[in-house]
């Protein structure tokens, strides 16, 4: 929820304050609470030929808490904080963002077939939008549950379901709105081990999306189901890539569209996901991403969204730790009559240090190149910035 705010003290202030905390977290029940506060600093610098996302520097106050327990048969934790930020030169975007997520799940028990798992999170708050280069009051509510039936050593029939609801308004084009709700199944047999680490699997998905309410709408009502197959764990010889872990799909999507121009017409696709992860030595980690599907952007717009990322990981100790990452997506806009298509490049680096068990430090940059064929949406934007967390 946006807001105006101002914080007496100033953030800085609030920095000194919770660096000087350092206290164990009570147990509660079989679980134990956590606090934690974190405060940063982030500049940003946005070259539109319509700058709707202007440069600013932005400050943030987040106080959390987390909650874990643990017993034998049952894990689950509760996350909660709210995020106080202040922009020095766009003090309209002023906001207090809240986020909320639940996790549980029932592991293996020696003597069980049956494990599951949930989750449950909500946000509302201030977000920027890469699609329309403007800023958001978002909420958005997601949920899922999943199972898993073991029926033989190595197979066992897998479950999900999922639940979206989204809905926003931008703050820059005060005539814009929108909301959607997505729910969704998987089911599936999952095969683990049978050519020495390596396993498969076959699963059958459907998926329907529905707006409603908004200004757009005629593109995102559609329901699509189809057939995916993959393969997971030691894919690659492992004499030449050890302790290699793998999930790659591939599937047939048919999509019926719900609403809109072509009502009732049937497109088929070809969707495709998969990431790689392989510790090259001890201290370093590679992975690279790659999907191919269809989704829903934050303006309310159906694409086909294609992606591959590369990221790597270096920790020379437990007190520095280093994380990079580079990727470039494409979104075709379907049924835009514009024939819009967006390509993005964007990196992430961030450099971690623990100044002590329960207190570390960050700096951070990211650079994102978006190219469009509208204007709006044709920009670059680079952000830098240091923050320090504290648990207790």
């Amino acid at each position: 929820m946006r807001k105006s705010i101002r914080y007496p003290l100033g953030l800085f202030a609030v920095l000194n304050l919770v660096t000087t905390i350092a206290v164990g977290g009570p147990r509660i029940g079989n679980g134990e609470l956590n606090f934690q506060a974190s405060v940063s600093a982030t500049t940003s610098d946005g070259v539109s030929p319509r700058a709707n996302s202007p440069s600013d520097t932005i400050l943030a106050f987040t106080p959390g808490l987390t909650y874990t327990s643990e017993g034998k048969r049952l894990k689950s934790t509760v996350n909660a904080s709210v995020q106080f930020t202040e922009y020095l030169d766009n003090d309209y975007l002023n906001s207090e963002n809240f986020d909320l997520s639940i996790s549980g799940n029932v592991p293996y028990a020696p003597s069980s077939r049956l494990s599951g798992g949930w989750s449950l999170s909500y946000t509302d708050g201030v977000a920027q939008s890469f699609y329309t280069n403007s800023n958001q009051n978002l909420e958005n509510l997601s949920a899922s549950i999943s199972s898993d039936v073991r029926f033989l050593s190595k197979l066992s029939f897998k479950s999900s379901f999922r639940y979206n609801d989204r809905s926003s308004s931008s703050i820059d084009f005060g005539d814009f709105s929108n909301s959607n709700e997505t729910i969704g199944y998987t089911l599936g047999f999952h095969g683990r081990d049978f050519l020495g680490r390596a396993g498969g699997y076959v699963e059958y998905y459907y998926q329907e999306r529905l707006t409603t309410g908004g200004n757009l709408g005629s593109d995102v009502d559609d329901e699509d189901d189809g057939i995916n197959f993959g393969v997971t764990g030691q894919i690659l010889p492992e004499r030449l890539f050890p302790k290699l872990d793998a999930d790659l799909s591939i599937g047939f999507t048919s999509t019926t569209r719900a609403s809109g121009s072509e009502f009732g017409a049937k497109s088929d696709r070809l969707v495709m996901n998969g990431s790689l992860s392989y510790p090259a030595t001890s201290k370093t980690n590679v992975s690279l991403g790659f999907s191919r599907s269809l989704a829903v952007t934050d303006d309310d717009r159906t694409v086909e969204a294609s992606a591959i990322n590369l990221g790597l990981n270096y920790t020379p100790n437990q007190k520095i730790g280093f994380s990079s990452g580079i990727s470039y997506s494409s979104t075709d806009y379907i049924d835009d009559p514009s024939g819009r298509n967006d390509d993005s490049l964007s990196l992430n680096l961030r450099l971690r240090y623990s100044i002590r068990t329960n207190w570390s430090a960050a700096a951070f940059a990211s650079f994102r190149d978006n190219s469009s064929n509208q204007a709006i949406s044709d920009f670059s934007s680079s952000r830098f910035g240091v923050s320090t967390t504290i648990r207790y």
